[in-house]
């Protein structure tokens, strides 16, 4: 009789999936190990300041009226102008996280380690909708600041920011940044290159300058194009426009496109191969 040991067989290791909070914590490593990312970060906050610099200086030339014959709640809303600079350069910002994923082929990486395609773009999106809007706040108080600092410098009255007005205006340009930084994101997937994405952002942005070239007939949609509603959630668009909507029904809005090209992304992001 045979007294050998019959070999102990081993179960197969199952690895834990990894949850979102892991998944964000990598996107966040990833996205912050660029120097493209911080340089751009810095130049969004540089922009920002130099931009509202310009056009609170140059409003006499390009409104017809100096700074002293006009509401500081319109001085304000010159100087930050400086902020949507600086959301231009954080739609490009994230644009390059996701087009460099693609043009390096780190992309298959990524969605090696994170195989839940869906909580790969959540996780995404989380990160690149809190850094955009941080920045973005940051680069509008800065705008804010610059404004205010030449209000004083010419002896003139400043808006003070105990005016709930002038809190709604920063907080909400700087929107902005966040909801094309998305778009860009989301296009950047879908045409899987950073200038896809870039592209499709500034498309977006340009289409209600387009539909107000139809002057009435576009009024009926004016309202929920991205642009408007979020000039609406600011308390950009005059009470009496025919395109003013409620701040709810314009955050819904704004949401609603978010959501609508996300789930186009996660679409094809599910159908085909990375």
């Amino acid at each position: 009789m045979s007294n050998s040991a019959t070999p102990t067989v081993k179960s197969p290791v199952k690895h834990k999936a990894s949850g979102l909070p892991t998944t964000i914590a990598s996107e966040w490593t990833k996205i912050w190990s660029l120097r493209t990312t911080r340089i751009l970060l810095l130049v969004a906050v540089g922009l920002a300041a130099l931009a509202a610099a310009l056009f609170v200086l140059t409003s006499a030339v390009t409104t017809g009226t100096g700074i002293a014959d006009r509401d500081v709640f319109d001085v304000v809303s010159t100087s930050l102008l400086g902020s949507d600079a600086a959301a231009l350069t954080l739609m490009v910002m994230a644009a390059t996280t996701i087009g460099s994923e693609y043009s390096t082929g780190m992309i298959r990486v990524t969605l090696t380690a994170s195989p839940k395609r869906s909580q790969f773009l959540a996780a995404k999106t989380v990160v690149i909708a809190v850094v955009t809007y941080v920045v973005g706040l940051v680069a509008a108080f800065v705008a804010y600041g610059v404004g205010q600092l030449i209000l004083l410098s010419q002896g003139l009255d400043i808006a003070s920011l105990a005016d709930p007005r002038i809190l709604r205006l920063i907080a909400g340009s700087a929107l902005m940044a966040p909801l094309y930084g998305l778009i860009a994101v989301a296009f950047g997937i879908v045409f899987r290159s950073t200038a896809g994405g870039i592209v499709s952002a500034l498309v977006a942005l340009v289409i209600p300058s387009i539909v107000g070239w139809l002057g009435e007939a576009g009024n009926g949609i004016m309202a929920y194009l991205p642009g408007e509603a979020l000039h609406n959630v600011a308390g950009l668009t005059p009470a009496t426009a025919p395109y003013a909507i409620g701040t709810g029904v314009s955050a819904i809005v704004l949401v609603a496109w978010v959501l609508l090209v996300l789930v186009i992304a996660q679409s094809l992001l599910a159908k085909r191969d990375a």
